[in-house]
């Protein structure tokens, strides 16, 4: 979803001090949220490729959270592509993703269609019966509507979600990819408005707190930002992106101590999609004056991330770091 560049505040923030403003271009996000084509996020640990230009050469890989989503950050403006694999799912592109200096935030769904060559006992037969509960004529809805927003055809995409959440009210994925086409064409307050309504729906769903505080920490409404990661931790204590988030707001309210705490949680868990929260943890620690422990968080960062743009962007945070501290 395009952003105003009043929204790369929080971009900032989760930089050292000293490497802010380095460099003559914004440093992009690309955020995929993973769907399956019968409804609902989809599981946590599937492949996900980030390709960038025409001869697609591999920039970055990371896996699907809990969530069902994939972040990659600090990247170099250009044309990317996502493509999501993994066991029971076939491989489903994103389709060209353009991020430039205007337009450093890009959210894209990728819809997944599960092999189905499962025993009738298996966990994923199992699976397909839950997604039963979505009439056929809502998933078929669902299913044009997917398609359309991987064409970028935001107006026909919100006709099909539309069409689904009128045959199928609870249907909370269809609204979160509703959400996703208001705020592809800058509708912001009715991209809200529908992840609210979502939410109405069932208050503890967790990836609907995370993407409305994603939402408000990228605007700078970090009091309502910090509310909702609290309700989702309430749901679920140890939710990994939930804290990825937490070690961010704590950094925005000057809690340097609480986001370098978050911070450590996150790296225990050894997710390395969320890898980026040590340049949390070493900005909270550059403004308490302590450069080494910057430094290290930085390091410990090149050490699960070793190449890419991020790691070049840990590489000059650290020589900044480092000629500041002489």
């Amino acid at each position: 979803m395009k952003v105003c560049r009043a929204a790369s505040i929080l971009v900032l923030a989760t930089l050292p001090l000293a490497a802010q403003n380095n460099g003559n271009h914004a440093r992009c996000t690309i955020r995929l949220d993973v769907f399956y084509a019968t409804g609902g996020q989809a599981s946590a640990g599937y492949s996900v490729k980030l390709l960038k230009g025409i001869n697609g050469s591999t920039v970055a890989v990371t896996t699907t959270n809990t969530s069902g989503t994939a972040e990659f950050s600090d990247l170099d403006p250009g044309q990317y592509e996502a493509v999501v694999s993994g066991d029971g799912i076939q491989a489903a592109s994103s389709g060209a993703i353009e991020v430039d200096d205007w337009n450093v935030f890009q959210s894209q769904t990728v819809v997944v269609k599960r092999i189905t060559t499962a025993g009738a006992d298996s966990p994923e037969s199992q699976i397909r019966a839950a997604d039963l509960k979505v009439p056929p004529k809502a998933a078929r809805e669902y299913d044009r509507g997917n398609h359309e927003l991987q064409s970028k055809n935001w107006d026909k995409a919100v006709e099909h979600f539309n069409k689904a959440i009128e045959i199928y009210p609870p249907f909370t994925a269809a609204y979160n990819n509703l959400a996703v086409c208001y705020g592809q064409m800058g509708q912001r307050d009715q991209q809200r408005k529908i992840l609210e309504k979502a939410l109405d729906i069932d208050q503890k769903c967790v990836p609907v707190l995370l993407n409305l505080s994603d939402i408000d920490l990228k605007t700078g409404n970090f009091n309502e930002a910090g509310t909702l990661i609290e309700r989702a931790l309430e749901s679920e204590p140890k939710n990994i992106e939930a804290l990825y988030y937490l070690a961010q707001w704590d950094l925005t309210q000057g809690q340097y101590e609480l986001a370098i705490a978050a911070a450590k949680k996150v790296h225990a868990a050894q997710h390395s999609e969320f890898a980026s929260v040590h340049f949390t943890a070493a900005s909270a620690y550059e403004h308490e004056g302590r450069i080494n422990d910057a430094i290290a968080e930085l390091q410990t960062f090149l050490q699960e991330v070793p190449q890419g743009p991020r790691a070049e962007s840990a590489k000059k945070a650290i020589a900044a770091l480092q000629n500041g501290a002489h």
